[in-house]
């Protein structure tokens, strides 16, 4: 069954990916993530969020279990993940590149560029790496490509 993503809910699609659940990485073709969308959001018609949406189980309607995000926090959420790629591959080469200082101590990590800083607590660094290192070369490799060369459009 084709799912394409509703267009008269209260998050508004500016931009979508239908039938994501044929590319959902490990879950591909067997997702309950049926598209992604850029939009206007739901809770603020004045922000723009990203959305994924996900159909209830008995495939009867939507589910609330869809998540909203406005973008600085899929930003965020973006800078955590890749932390945690570059300290699963090796943590010495997390350091200050270009215009982002990079500060380590022993369980934590400083990004600051700009008036923008985040701190990344380092939990469980090794749980972490084994998860990530389980799926690098088969899942995420390609998408960091990806990331990469549409950001060097930007910048």
């Amino acid at each position: 069954m084709d799912y394409m993503v509703p267009r008269n809910l209260k998050h508004q699609p500016l931009m979508v990916v239908e039938q994501y659940e044929d590319m959902d990485g490990y879950r591909a073709g067997d997702s309950d993530a049926k598209g992604l969308s850029l939009g206007i959001a739901q809770w603020n018609p004045k922000e723009i969020s990203v959305k994924v949406w996900r159909y209830a189980d008995k495939g009867e309607k939507w589910s609330r279990q869809s998540e909203e995000l406005p973008l600085h926090r899929n930003l965020d959420l973006t800078i955590l993940l890749l932390v945690a790629f570059i300290v699963a591959k090796n943590p010495d080469l997390l350091k200050s590149t270009g215009t982002t200082k990079i500060e380590n101590t022993f369980n934590k990590t400083t990004i600051i560029n700009g008036n923008f800083k985040i701190e990344v607590k380092l939990e469980r660094p090794e749980k972490a790496k084994e998860f990530i290192g389980k799926y690098y070369e088969s899942l995420y490799k390609e998408r960091l490509k990806t990331l990469f060369d549409l950001i060097g459009v930007l910048i």
